[in-house]
């Protein structure tokens, strides 16, 4: 074999096994002048030799060439092993978890093992060679000083003193609740809480300042009819509560009826759903559904969704009965005793026609509070009277005078608290009649609404200061609230109706969240244990013998404990659960922690025993 011949054989045996090269020995082209000189440099030989020589080389750089092919193809096929061996130990390694290797797969990978480091060997030394090819191409000597410089200057941007902190400021820290639960001081902690919370802190302290000043009676002008005024003794902030329809069809409902039975407002702005639902309210009652309930089906079965409550399309065949003779009689009065009908008396009529200590309305009658809706005929009462002026046309209402009557009351007043849950038109009414007199003093935002796509609903108090709605010096508060129900859960006497309805809401979250149906017919219990989730009513019961802890460590004189070893006297009202908080906590403390129970109760036990004879 000629000495070229060797040559193309080092140059293939070099590409196909480079892990043969020596890190020594200088590239194969660095060789090519030696070589040719070696060639020069020896005898000449006869032609008949040379010709077969250069034959012999043939033949022997086509061997190579076929040997180069082959060592291409068994490398292919390495790496196609390889790639098995690696999916291999990949199943091998989450099976490991589940159970131990078989014998037969933990054999394999140990025969798998020489090659994997040979070939991981070769891999780190080229990329060692590279890295050294890199760094000594692209990172100079003496760059390790340029390196520490830079970090300076990065650590005195990261780590710059910063400016004195002054010392009013507020300090971040929650309520702890090992000190018992003080409401008092649960809500004074809201402020040092941040995010929203802090926010709902702001929202409470402005709320105290409206009250403050609207206990400052004073002397002002108040209006009876547009233009007309009179001296009376009036407080020093008139207070305006707007709220959407949603609030009264939920829950909140109870809350505003509590505002508007002890006169803790002195105007009203809703819309139409927010007269009309609790009015129905008062006939029908409203169910708890889900969010997710099609409306295909609900609509074949004549039931309304709003959100996740339901309510019955009877409910509205009731209000229809119930509205159409008071609409008759406005009617008349209006013929024959020329009453000139504006929304707010409509309003006043019908809480005083549906005379119902749980309506709103009721008592915004009883204690003379205005309620204002512009928008009266947006809903059921709207269509109600469309339905009456074709059995009875003629009903008029004057929108102006209302409009005369709120923008009064706003310019009149001594100062002007606003308090506004929910966006829209309830916002914008109260804002409108307060920028009359320059903007109200106290301002309290609470809704969800953001200013990016410039509604009303989502602008925030500041906007509302550049039209002059809220004044300049005022501090107003924008709030997203959600009712802390921290407490009240803790005391309440789950009834079997409750308790499966509970059951029955968590397991069509818990079917949702693994994707099942109740076709899949896949049992509840299956379905826990795959999620690895406890029922919610256990963790309930868990929370209320933690507050029961907490009421048995209370020293004498905390009111909570006094409250809970005290006994009511008299009958319970009707609804009620037989079963008083009492009982309840004695059944389940008895099993969980009997000797405590049995010497914290020993003074209760013929209370709690007769209990359900004597204090029916």
């Amino acid at each position: 074999m000629c000495y070229s011949s060797r040559y193309l054989l080092q140059v293939a045996r070099h590409l196909v096994f480079p892990r043969f090269r020596s890190t020594e020995r200088s590239p194969p082209y660095t060789k090519t002048p030696q070589i040719l000189q070696q060639i020069t440099q020896s005898p000449a030989k006869k032609p008949a030799e040379s010709r077969e020589t250069l034959a012999e080389s043939r033949e022997t750089l086509a061997e190579s060439r076929e040997t180069l092919a082959e060592s291409r193809e068994t490398l292919a096929e390495s790496c196609e092993t390889l790639a098995e061996s690696r999916e291999t130990l990949a199943e091998a390694s989450n099976e490991q978890h589940q159970k131990s290797v078989p014998p037969q797969t933990a054999s394999f990978s140990f025969l798998l093992v020489p090659s994997f480091l040979s070939l991981a060997s070769a891999l780190i030394r080229r990329k060692v060679r590279l890295q050294g090819a890199v760094s000594s191409r692209f990172f100079p000597s003496g760059f390790s000083g340029e390196m520490d410089s830079a970090v300076s200057a990065a650590r005195k941007l990261i780590l710059k003193p910063s400016a004195d902190i002054p010392p009013d400021t507020p300090k971040i820290r929650g309520y702890d609740f090992n000190k018992g639960v003080d409401h008092q001081a649960l809500l004074q902690s809201y402020m040092t809480t941040g995010f929203q919370a802090s926010n709902m802190g702001l929202a409470i302290n402005e709320i105290n300042r409206m009250i403050e000043k609207r206990l400052q009676m004073e002397e002002v002008e108040v209006v009876k009819e547009c233009g007309q005024t009179t001296k009376s003794i009036m407080p020093g902030c008139t207070i305006f509560l707007g709220y959407t329809s949603n609030l009264i069809s939920s829950g909140v409902r109870e809350s505003i009826r509590y505002l508007a039975e002890h006169s803790m407002v002195d105007v009203i702005v809703t819309t139409a759903g927010g007269i009309e639902e609790d009015l129905i309210k008062c006939l029908a009652d409203t169910y708890l559904g889900d969010f997710a309930l099609p409306g295909k089906e609900l609509y074949q079965q004549s039931v309304n969704r709003t959100g996740n409550l339901l309510v019955p399309n009877s409910n509205y065949c009731k209000f229809e009965q119930w509205l159409m003779p008071i609409l008759d009689q406005m009617v008349l009065e209006q013929d024959t005793e020329g009453t000139r009908w504006t929304p707010s008396k409509m309003i006043h009529r019908l809480g005083k026609e549906i005379n119902n200590p749980e309506s709103v309305y009721y008592w915004a009658y009883k204690n003379n509070i205005p309620v204002f809706s512009p928008a009266i005929t947006d809903g059921s009462l709207g269509d109600m009277m469309f339905f009456h002026s074709y059995k009875k046309p003629g009903l008029v209402l004057d929108i102006v005078g209302d409009i005369c009557k709120i923008d009064s009351l706003a310019v009149y007043a001594k100062r002007t608290g606003i308090i506004i849950l929910g966006g829209g038109l309830v916002k914008h009414h109260i804002a409108n009649a307060n920028a009359m007199r320059a903007g109200a003093a106290y301002s309290v935002y609470v809704n969800t609404g953001q200013e990016f796509d410039g509604s009303d609903s989502g602008a925030r108090p500041d906007e509302a200061v550049s039209w002059g709605k809220i004044r300049v010096d005022a501090k107003p508060v924008k709030s997203i609230y959600v009712p802390a129900l921290t407490y009240g859960h803790k005391l309440w006497v789950m009834t079997e109706r409750t308790r499966s309805r509970v059951q029955a809401a968590e397991m069509s979250f818990l079917r949702r969240v693994a994707g099942l149906s109740l076709r899949d017919r896949v049992r509840s219990s299956v379905i826990r244990e795959e999620l690895g989730v406890d029922p919610l009513l256990l963790r309930v019961e868990r929370s209320q013998m933690r507050w029961l802890g907490h009421l048995v460590r209370m020293p004498p004189g905390r009111l909570p404990g006094e409250v809970f070893r005290a006994r009511p006297t008299g009958r319970r009202p009707r609804g009620r659960p037989r079963t008083r908080w009492r009982d309840y906590v004695y059944a389940d403390a008895t099993i969980v922690f009997p000797l405590l129970v049995a010497e914290t109760f020993a003074l209760h036990a013929d209370k709690l025993t007769a209990g359900k004879k004597t204090d029916r």
